[in-house]
């Protein structure tokens, strides 16, 4: 455990929203420390207009990869 008394393991999640047209027609992949990447899943909210997305921050800082 940590200094807080949180475990290492636990998530620390952002979760962002975007105007859906920052992010429709690409793939969203969030790079981790170690070069790995982990596929991003993105919701739209009704009228289409918005995009949600969460990260996990538990490791500090990521990048966020559109392709």
């Amino acid at each position: 455990t940590s200094p807080s008394g949180l475990s290492r393991s636990t998530a620390l999640l952002l979760t962002a929203m975007q105007p859906a047209s920052a992010v429709q027609g690409y793939t969203l992949q969030q790079v981790h420390a170690d070069g790995s990447k982990t596929p991003v899943q993105v919701s739209y909210s009704e009228n289409g207009q918005k995009a949600f997305f969460q990260l996990n921050m538990a490791g500090g800082a990521q990048l966020l990869l559109l392709s």
